[in-house]
This record gives structure tokens, sequence and C-alpha cells, in this order.
């Protein structure tokens, strides 16, 4: 309430400067004279590293949330989106009763996109990633061990970038098993396999393939991880911080494990048993200040912020409202007791 106070003061200060034409605001000499708030320094999206070394004090990252692209009620979403404040969405590719991909043409699936390319346009969104089909394991399965699953898996995660470059995203997110892993040794060359050629299919969009830390899959730990991206140069990770915070204790650490290989951020909570993908703060994450410091100094990553909901968890104004009550506060100096 205090803050709300001080900023509406600097608000009617701003306004009477205006009116009486008097010097602006030195939001400068604000910050300067107070030592425990924080000026922001907002980050413009990129894939590109953050300078070794760089004061990131205040630097604040674009949020984004995940989006389901085959619902019926996305135009609804993106409303949501705009109201909230986010500018940065990823697409996710989770069947749940709305537009079926497998069973259309291509050419009604890019009839499709190009609708929803323009919907992005007029709400003004910008696509950051695309969380690739995931709930198959006989059509999701880039580390399947039958290498007949493998490699129909191959085609069809092939087929889904190859017709989503309409929205020139920088990150595909992939998991790289599903189902019953059988032999973790064989499964991880299967995974290496398949990213092998869509990793291909990604950069041809201007993309890049970041495979995912996932619960009960080849690529959970950070060693079978590491396994399957450390032969590409140009494949990376996404960590999901609350996949993390299942029997992996804390995030950070396992981010830091990742140092410049992330690619991309999956930000959600739980209470360290199911990935219930909850709002941060309503889970037992108790580092959120380290994890985003990790993610600026040790990372150095410059990429968006994405909040990833289940469903109905959490909405984009909820996840806006987390990012600025909960998360961003933590980032403060704090006053000495």
């Amino acid at each position: 309430m205090r803050t709300s106070l001080r900023f509406l003061l600097i608000l009617l200060l701003l306004v009477g400067c205006k009116a009486k034409g008097q010097e602006p605001f030195d939001w400068d000499e604000y910050y300067r004279t107070h030592p425990y708030e924080l000026k922001p320094i907002d980050i413009a999206p990129t894939t590109a590293l953050g300078k070794e070394g760089e004061d990131t004090k205040g630097f604040r990252y674009a949020i984004g949330y995940s989006v389901n692209i085959l619902d019926d009620t996305i135009e609804q979403e993106l409303q949501a989106l705009q109201k909230a404040g986010i500018r940065y969405i990823e697409l996710k590719f989770k069947y749940s009763g709305g537009y079926n991909f497998q069973s259309r043409t291509d050419e009604d699936i890019l009839s499709h996109f190009d609708t929803i390319s323009h919907l992005l346009e007029k709400y003004e969104i910008t696509p950051w990633s695309i969380h690739l089909p995931y709930d198959n394991a006989s059509w999701t399965n880039p580390g399947a061990v039958d290498e007949k699953i493998r490699k129909q898996s191959e085609d069809y995660l092939l087929r889904v970038i190859r017709l989503t470059a309409i929205f020139k995203v920088k990150c595909y997110v992939l998991h790289a098993g599903k189902g019953t892993i059988g032999n973790m040794s064989t499964a991880i060359s299967q995974a290496k396999k398949t990213i092998t050629v869509l990793k291909e299919a990604a950069k041809a969009n201007g993309g890049r393939i970041c495979v995912e830390n996932l619960i009960g899959s080849l690529a959970y730990n950070w060693e079978d991880l590491q396994a399957i991206v450390s032969d590409f140069d140009d494949v990376y990770t996404t960590l999901d911080v609350g996949h993390a915070n299942i029997n992996m204790g804390h995030p950070s650490e396992y981010a830091k494990q990742m140092g410049t290989k992330l690619g991309t951020v999956h930000i959600d909570d739980n209470l360290g048993s199911t990935d219930n993908h909850l709002l941060p703060g309503n889970g037992n994450i108790p580092d959120w200040k380290e994890i985003y410091e990790t993610f600026l100094n040790v990372n150095r990553y410059r990429g968006v912020f994405i909040f990833e909901p289940s469903g109905t968890s959490y909405s984009a104004q909820e996840a806006a409202d987390a990012y600025k009550n909960f998360i961003w506060p933590k980032l403060k100096p704090q006053k000495e007791e």
C-alpha cells in the first residue's frame, strides 16, 4: 500500500511539472536517493548471451505466457495477455478438444496458422517459443528405442516445425522422450539422431531446439540432458523450474549446471512432489532471487521469462501480478535490520 501511494505521489508530481512547464521528474535522482528501490532496466529479448561480468543490477526480463495453439479459445487468451501487459507468448501444441492438428492437411493447417498470426499482430503479441507436441508415446517420442516409433516421431515433429515457420520463433521446446525409456544409452543415441534432423529445420526457421528437463524422461537430471545436448553447438536446453524442484534440490543449482547452454525457461512452482505448475509463491521453491540472478549472471540468459501454467492453474493476469509483486521485489537491495 505504501509503495502504491509513493508512486501515486510521483505521478502527481509528473503531471504537475508538465502543467507548470517545469523540468520533468528526475528518475535518476530518485533512485540515487532511494537506495532500497531498484531501477528497472528492461531487457530486449534475444538469444544472444549477455556480456560476461556485466553489471546486471536492475535487469528486468520481459515476461511471456504459454498458450495452447490448438485451443478454440485462443483469441480470448490473447485478449487476456494484452490486458495483463504480457507481450510475449509460447505457443504450445497439446490436443485438448480444440483444433486436431494431426488429422488436417498442410493447406488447412497453414490457413489456421495464418489466422493466428493475424491475431498475434492484432493484439501486439510476439511469439518467443513453440512447445513441440509431447503427449503421444508413438508420435512424439524422439528417443524411442523402437526405430519405427523414433522415425515416425521425427517425421511428425519435422512437419510441425516446417508448418510453424510463419511464427518466426526463437526456440522450439522439445521433450526428448515419452513413456517407458528402456535402455538409457540407446534412448539417448536415438534422441540425438532425431535432434540432428530437427535442429536443421528449426535453424531454417530462424530458431533452435531447446531440450527440456522433463520428469520421467531421459532428460530429467543434468547428466542425461547434458549427454543429449553436449555434442551439438547449436542445440540448447529449456529449464522448467518446477521440474527441477521435484526431487532435485534447489532449481538454481540445476540452472548453474546448464551454464550458457540455457536457451529458454518455463516458470512455475510446486510443492516438490507433483508437477502441478502452480503460480510462483504458491509452492515451496525457496530461491526465486537466486534463480533469477543465476539466469542473468551464470546462464547470461537474455530471453523471455515464460510462465507455464497447466491448463487453468493460473491466469495471465495472475502471472503478471506474481512477477511484479512476488518475484521482482525479491531483487531489491535489502534494508539492514
